[in-house]
């Protein structure tokens, strides 16, 4: 859904068909030109009730090229989407959508979990894939936001979590890991890659390695 901003007749008919269950999506604030993009505000929309069917989101970050409309358009704050309908006496439907697997490749912080569960329900997630990069800031507070959601039984349904931490032993983030695992239902896949030191592993094997049918993880 790269054309939203236009509104494209097209755009709009595939990312609101009833039939539409499964998408890979490009963001960034920006493009190389400097043109706006609203992918990633037009995903949460459709996740909440404009594509009806859709189950499973793959966000996939594509940095822009470091050209002079980037950099003039990065110095501009960015506008708040005016939705699929501006203009229009047509409201967005907003409704909390139904996602089965959710994949975001670009780190996810505790103010973009607060927004995804606005939008999607996440008792019925099956799946998360969650990769953060080498950049360390703000993984704790959302590891731990995502045990408190575990804590409550916001992730009932979740039987498969791929999480790449930034490799590098910090206890804060071990511990934040260790919480969310212990709070977790047993898994059947669970894939930890990063700094995963043996306090972390053996608590997450008691808690998860009964039903385990695959285990991966990577400890430096």
């Amino acid at each position: 859904p790269h054309s939203f901003p236009t509104r494209r007749s097209s755009d709009l008919a595939l990312a609101t068909s009833s039939s539409l269950y499964s998408i890979v999506v490009p963001f960034h604030d920006w493009d190389s030109d400097g043109n706006l993009d609203y992918n990633r505000e037009a995903v949460l929309r459709m996740v909440a009730g404009a594509a009806p069917r859709l189950t499973h989101v793959w966000m996939r970050l594509c940095r822009p090229g470091n050209s002079i409309a980037f950099m003039e358009a990065f110095r501009t704050p960015k506008p708040a989407w005016s939705g699929f309908f501006p203009g229009t006496a047509m409201a967005d439907e907003h409704v909390l959508g139904s996602l089965q697997s959710l994949f975001i490749d670009s780190g996810l912080s505790h103010t973009e979990i607060s927004s995804w569960s606005c939008h999607t329900d996440f008792a019925k997630l099956r799946r998360l894939t969650v990769h953060w990069g080498a950049e360390r800031s703000g993984v704790v507070t959302s590891l731990q936001t995502l045990g408190e959601i575990a804590l409550g039984g916001g992730f009932k349904s979740l039987n498969t979590l791929v999480l790449s931490i930034p490799h590098a032993n910090a206890r804060p983030m071990q511990d934040a890991l260790i919480q969310l695992l212990e709070h977790l239902n047993p898994l059947d896949i669970l894939d930890l890659t990063g700094f995963i030191g043996k306090e972390t592993l053996e608590p997450a094997l008691i808690r998860h390695g009964g039903i385990l049918r695959s285990e991966e993880h990577t400890s430096e």
